[in-house]
């Protein structure tokens, strides 16, 4: 193909996969399924080099239509860039988690097609019973849910947006049938659960669970306070409300049923091989659990800091005068549907340091809880600030990072007072460009 371009078709099998350097390919032909992702992007990236002359890859593939068992969400899940998202979805509102410059262009009667494909395949409870019954037979491999979710190139929320991996494998009869009180709460659960990426806690949780030999008096302050969180990752009541006597007496209540505890500690293990970044070792005191890039829901942030009624917190600002702090929780987008005209603040990402934030609508410029975010009440208070990009996810609410302590900079207006802060440490870059594409009006 080069020079003078002698050679202008190359038909290979098992060939060419890697390690091979043509840039000046500007067509790939698929003509052979292949059920390894690797394969299939190695294949792909024989055309992605860059060219002189070279304007774009055109790729054909003429698999999907030919093969009904063709996995279509593997596939565009690669493409994508970020963490878990529905392929439906992308492919429906024209795939904007792309890396920048590219494109997928879809023929309607293609996406018609293919989103029937993923509905069968992943997005159905039937498809992953299907593939669940065969997963031997394809793989090779004995079924677990790490090997279940590494061979097919999926996230366990695909899993858990369904059902529970056990409750699956029943259905699918690879195992046997099982009856566990818990099976509701624990469906819940472990959509919460997938969501955790923080190691220390996450490795705190497991081996706890796994040792079940200290009592709650044993624990120390910000044991405890990772005990709780994990607690209000599966109840929405205190442990009092339901009988327990404390946090991990409820915990430990879930070792007496083998099949969803033998799930709980997979998925733990799995997660913890899984978390792609180092979480900062600075949390805003020695013994409260939150560290900064780590994310965690309303509850599991409320149980770091004491408060065993999440319930209390209806809103999106908290003051907890003992502990002198004030915690907001932000969501970036906001949805008419979700929000009243007057909490569509407007509060987005200056930059990886800075963050335009507005108070409630109630609050003025001269009230006390201005001048507390002012810093007028001295250095020793601290305002925590949490944020995401939507306000539910496919599995219910979504989580928030903890972006850590932020400081008043300068402010305007009053009721609402538009506030810049200044964070301590900066934004990651894999949150900055979700947190900053929405800017004032």
């Amino acid at each position: 193909m080069r020079g003078d371009r002698e050679i202008k078709v190359i038909f290979a099998v098992d060939l060419y996969n890697e390690g091979v350097d043509i840039p000046e390919i500007n067509t790939v032909l698929f003509l052979r399924p292949t059920e390894s992702l690797t394969v299939f992007i190695q294949q792909l990236g024989r055309g992605l080099r860059l060219f002189d002359g070279k304007d774009c890859l055109t790729v054909l593939d003429f698999i999907g239509r030919a093969n009904q068992n063709y996995n279509f969400t593997e596939k565009y899940l690669a493409l994508l860039k970020g963490g878990y998202m529905d392929p439906g979805n992308e492919i429906t509102n024209g795939f904007s988690h792309l890396p920048g410059d590219c494109y997928i262009e879809l023929e309607e009667k293609a996406q018609k097609y293919i989103l029937e494909n993923i509905k069968k395949s992943f997005q159905s409870s039937s498809g992953l019973v299907i593939k669940i019954r065969n997963f031997k037979a394809h793989s090779g491999l004995p079924l677990t849910l790490q090997n279940f979710l590494e061979y097919y190139h999926i996230t366990p929320e695909i899993i858990y947006s369904k059902n529970t991996f056990s409750r699956l494998c029943a259905n699918a009869g690879v195992i046997d049938n099982f009856n566990e009180d818990i099976e509701k709460t624990m469906a819940g659960a472990f959509k919460r659960i997938c969501q955790i990426n923080s190691y220390s806690w996450i490795s705190f949780i497991e081996k706890t669970l796994e040792e079940n030999n200290k009592t709650w008096e044993e624990l120390s302050a910000t044991e405890r306070r990772m005990v709780n969180m994990f607690y209000f990752t599966i109840y929405n009541s205190p442990p009092e409300k339901l009988n327990y006597a404390n946090s991990l007496d409820a915990l430990n209540e879930i070792s007496t049923y083998p099949v969803l505890f033998s799930e709980l500690k997979d998925l733990l293990l799995y997660l913890l091989s899984t978390i792609n970044f180092v979480e900062s070792s600075k949390n805003i005191n020695g013994d409260i659990p939150l560290h900064v890039h780590s994310e965690y829901s309303r509850n599991q942030i409320l149980g770091a800091l004491d408060i065993m009624d999440p319930a209390s917190m209806r809103e999106g600002v908290k003051y907890i005068k003992e502990k002198k702090i004030d915690i907001l929780l932000v969501t970036v987008h906001k949805e008419e549907k979700s929000y009243s005209p007057t909490t569509m603040y407007k509060d987005y990402a200056i930059n990886e340091n800075e963050f335009h934030w507005q108070t409630q609508s109630t609050v003025s410029s001269d009230s006390d809880t201005a001048r507390r975010y002012f810093g007028e009440t001295g250095q020793e208070h601290k305002i925590l600030l949490f944020t995401r990009e939507y306000r539910e996810n496919d599995l219910g609410a979504s989580p928030y990072v903890f972006l850590g302590r932020v400081r008043h900079v300068r402010h305007t207006g009053s009721n609402p007072v538009s506030i810049i802060w200044k964070l301590d440490e900066p934004i990651l870059p894999q949150y900055l460009e979700k947190l900053s594409n929405v800017l004032p009006s």
